[in-house]
């Protein structure tokens, strides 16, 4: 079969234009990604871990398989659901309500089970005045057979002296989620208004906040 010259063209055309659509893909998501570096690093940041007597199959369980069930560890929460879940999860959309009925949107950003971590950013909320914020989980297996549980936060309030009250805030509420996440999965039992206290000072000396 004789190939023509208007044909050798044509594919000629077609890959062209091919790697020209795959580059600018390819910028685009440089350029958003360099774009929310910029904006992550201009946030306010929270870190906490806590050593958790549980293998990391059963942490990862509460925490990332089962990432709409929230309200299990975090007594703001009245419920939890999805809006929307994507295989692979990055993309999922997270509704959180809390006691007054106000909203809390979040979407999965980064999920890698194989490493143990999740990341999600808030794109919608009515609860307090936040421009932009992410948070994470991210797990390590301790020599022990145990899991270190890691928190991070960053976030940017729309009035800008406001982000030290909210730096305050997420450092509490870190420390009563992780010490019900700790308590979860050593026990089995979920947090309530009742024993909240109690279980919140029992494993205060295990949480680690770095700020």
């Amino acid at each position: 079969m004789k190939i023509t010259k208007k044909q050798i063209l044509v594919v000629m055309s077609v890959t062209v234009l091919f790697f020209t659509g795959f580059t600018q893909i390819k910028t685009i998501e440089m350029v958003r990604e360099s774009n929310f570096k910029k904006k992550e690093m201009s946030m306010k940041r929270v870190k906490a871990e806590v050593y958790i007597d549980a293998p990391i199959n059963k942490v990862w369980a509460i925490v990332g398989k089962n990432f709409d069930e929230n309200s299990k560890f975090s007594l703001e929460a009245k419920k939890t659901y999805y809006l929307k879940k994507v295989d692979g999860m990055v993309g999922s959309q997270r509704r959180t309500v809390n006691h007054k009925d106000k909203v809390i949107d979040v979407e999965v950003i980064e999920y890698d089970p194989k490493k143990n971590h999740v990341k999600w950013e808030i794109y919608n909320m009515n609860v307090a005045p936040l421009k932009a914020g992410n948070s994470s989980y991210t797990l390590r297996a301790h020599s022990s057979g145990g899991t270190i549980l890691e928190q991070k936060a960053a976030f940017k309030m729309k009035i800008f002296f406001m982000d030290w009250v909210a730096k305050g805030k997420f450092t509490t509420l870190f420390k009563t989620q992780l010490a019900a996440i700790k308590h979860l999965a050593e026990t089995d039992e979920i947090i309530t208004p009742q024993t909240k206290d109690e279980i919140v000072e029992r494993y205060a000396d295990a949480i680690n906040v770095i700020k």
